[in-house]
């Protein structure tokens, strides 16, 4: 019986990622055909705009998503299911109010300052705005422990958006493609919300998005100090186009844009990884506090996905090696040595897996500490990097080190703060 229990286990968790993979890869491929379907100087402003789109959705959050990745497996576990399910339609109620509010309080005044920036970061928000939205459904259903849900979900959404997006490549319009790409994922949203049962938004959980949102964003502080380290942590990711674009010429720029989506496809995969065990490790650290069965769990779940990570990195070094890539891409001209440095980086994403034993240990502290010497070491990394003109190469090396440095320093920190406790 424990056999046949641990195969169900086995199949459940290879469907679960067959899924996700799918999804992601069909997110990927519909990135490739818009850096193929659109000039240089178009796709550089897609990207930029897209990123820093993911980028203002941490600001519209301010600890509203981030309460939910530990504190809903937590109610999760104490059986209050109900309770989860209404909270996430109030919070999804107050995100809408604090858009509201940005795009009065901001988006008005800039209109006037500089009309072309404004309609640049209107998108950007947008996007923002749609990808906080889902964000809280992942997190419900995450914590329901459903993760069949959760990769249909992320499945649909992907497909959506890539029925819009891609022939909207066909015409290299700018507005064309990013209209498509808000459309399509607005559509996705509503559909996510159903799947999940969160479909009764009335006049009371308005009334009571109010409270409740002063209560969860004000009184819980560990929501509000994972939500600015996140913040932190996001902006090499999301911000580094546009950081690219202003030190590099259009060419090397480009190029790093494309890099970026192969990078993406390891924070994919990363994250893949991360909806499966992340709020089964803090529910485990909730039933009886023990960080080493915490630790292999999650542990075992990163060496399978740097197995995953090591196989696509290995076919799509093939089709660089043997010059198979659409004559669209090779525009990009992208060496081998970068190559490298992206299989790295993309290692390094799965470290971030570890910081669910941090949420999970109450160490949110540690997790702003940790993301402050991760972004100072950065910033003068790419500042060397700036003053002395070197190549994109190092550009990325700085990347890879500054990230290598902070998993290595979140290691040592629990080891050193949690081991004499237990």
């Amino acid at each position: 019986m424990n056999l046949i229990a641990q195969l169900k286990k086995i199949l459940g968790n290879s469907y679960f990622l067959m899924l996700m993979m799918l999804s992601a890869g069909i997110s990927m491929s519909r990135g490739f055909f818009v850096a193929m379907g659109l000039d240089k100087a178009a796709f550089i402003d897609y990207a930029t705009v897209v990123s820093t789109g993911y980028f203002l959705s941490f600001f519209l959050s301010i600890g509203a998503v981030e309460y939910t990745v530990k504190n809903f497996p937590r109610m999760i576990a104490n059986k209050e299911n109900a309770k989860v399910i209404d909270l996430t339609e109030i919070l999804i109620i107050s995100l809408l109010h604090r858009a509201f509010l940005l795009i009065v309080l901001t988006f008005f005044t800039l209109y006037f300052v500089n009309e072309r920036y404004f309609i640049a970061l209107s998108i950007a928000f947008i996007l923002g705005l749609l990808s906080c939205l889902t964000s809280v459904i992942s997190s419900l259903q995450r914590s329901l422990s459903k993760p069949h849900q959760l990769a249909y979900s992320n499945l649909y959404r992907a497909i959506i958006v890539f029925l819009f997006v891609v022939p909207a490549t066909y015409y290299n319009n700018f507005s064309l493609v990013v209209a498509s790409e808000i459309f399509s994922s607005l559509l996705g949203f509503f559909l996510s919300c159903w799947h999940s049962g969160v479909k009764n938004i009335s006049i009371q959980k308005i009334r009571k998005s109010f409270s409740v949102a002063l209560k969860v964003f004000g009184n819980h502080k560990d929501g509000l100090l994972l939500s600015v380290s996140y913040l932190l942590l996001s902006i090499p990711f999301y911000l580094d186009r546009l950081v690219a674009k202003s030190i590099y010429p259009i060419d090397e720029s480009a190029k790093y844009a494309l890099i970026a989506m192969f990078m993406t496809a390891g924070s994919v995969l990363s994250n893949t990884i991360a909806q499966r065990t992340g709020a089964e490790a803090i529910k485990i650290l909730n039933h009886d506090r023990k960080i080493k069965s915490a630790a292999r769990y999650i542990v075992k779940w990163i060496i399978f996905g740097v197995l995953l990570w090591s196989i696509f990195m290995l076919l799509v070094s093939a089709l660089f090696h043997f010059d198979i890539m659409p004559e669209s891409l090779k525009k990009y001209d992208i060496a081998a040595n970068y190559l490298v440095l992206v299989y790295f980086l993309g290692i390094l994403s799965f470290g971030s897996i570890i910081e669910f034993i941090v949420i999970g240990i109450d160490g949110e502290k540690l997790m702003l500490f940790s993301s402050i010497f991760y972004l100072t070491l950065l910033f003068i990394l790419i500042f060397i990097v700036y003053i002395f003109h070197l190549p994109l190469v190092y550009f990325l090396s700085s990347l890879a080190i500054s990230k290598l440095f902070y998993i290595l320093f979140i290691i040592y920190s629990v080891k050193y703060i949690i081991q004499p406790k237990t």
